[in-house]
């Protein structure tokens, strides 16, 4: 008897959790996906673009190595007579070299490494080899008290004249900006002008780095810093194999030897010494922050 009167109490029970669960089960499947489960897919296509990108990158790197142009043989003699007798290149890109390299910087995020390079700069600044403007907008124009640009290049200077122009920020501030259409060796070093210099790229197109990185911090005021973003040899030998056998080619077309030494050259020259460096792509992209030593 005790037995019989349980077994109705338990089917009971059963069925009052089943009734439970059943009035909870329509709320939780009428949940619907937020704005926030679909943000969060975001960082996925963005990682997958760059891992994309960077396969790209990688593997025809890798295919230049061991399959280089036959042409593209490196000597110091050919580096030497490129670089005094190609300067005029640069008039020749001029108008059309944003558009042929836009591609390849947004690939390995060098407008990311811009922005980095010169969004603390503030004070009187100097860019040198500044030729079409490609860091003009990343300077914060309310940090600026003055900026001057520098190219050897007259057309590029134009081109970097007209983006001054439509840049309505510099008006706004009252900040006036110059440009100089000259060889930096061939200004007269004044250290009372300059809080900071700002050079993008720039020891790879010079015929004497070490003595032009000299010369450049003879403008700089006392306590100020020369920053530069520049691009050379890397961390691994297969990069600067790459870099070795191409360069006599990239070096005709756009007047830049990218496989010299950075490192060797910043500690080779007497006049600067090394506040930080970083360094990406493999070892071949590096941002310095140097103190003149006056």
């Amino acid at each position: 008897m005790l037995h019989s009167s349980l077994r109705p109490l338990r089917s009971t029970v059963k069925r009052g959790f089943a009734s439970k669960n059943a009035r909870k089960t329509p709320v939780i499947s009428n949940l619907q996906p937020g704005p926030s489960t679909r943000r969060s897919r975001l960082p996925l296509y963005v990682g997958g673009l760059l891992v994309y990108g960077a396969s790209i990158y990688v593997g025809s790197a890798v295919y230049r190595v061991y399959y280089p142009n036959p042409s593209a043989e490196t000597s110091s003699s050919n580096i030497c007579d490129l670089s005094a007798h190609r300067p005029e290149v640069y008039d020749e890109i001029a108008s059309t070299y944003d558009t042929s390299i836009s591609l390849d910087e947004t690939l390995m995020g060098l407008g990311w490494l811009r922005w980095n390079h010169i969004k603390d700069v503030s004070g009187d600044v100097l860019e040198v080899s500044a030729g079409t403007g490609r860091n003009l907008s990343y300077y914060d124009a309310d940090k600026v008290k003055s900026l001057t640009l520098v190219d050897q290049s007259s057309p590029m200077l134009d081109v970097a004249r007209e983006k001054a122009a439509r840049d309505t920020r510099w008006r706004k501030s009252g900040v006036q900006v110059q440009f100089k259409d000259v060889a930096v060796e061939g200004l007269s070093p004044n250290r009372d002008n300059y809080d900071v210099i700002v050079q993008t790229f720039g020891l790879c197109s010079v015929s004497n780095p070490v003595s032009y990185l000299s010369h450049l911090s003879k403008f700089c005021r006392s306590g100020g810093e020369i920053i530069l973003l520049e691009h050379g040899r890397g961390t691994y030998g297969w990069i600067n194999r790459l870099l070795d056998n191409n360069v006599s080619k990239h070096a005709e077309k756009w007047g830049c030897f990218y496989n010299r030494d950075i490192q060797n050259i910043v500690e080779s020259c007497p006049d600067v010494e090394i506040v930080s460096v970083q360094r990406w792509h493999f070892g071949t992209t590096s941002i310095y922050h140097l103190r003149p030593k006056h």
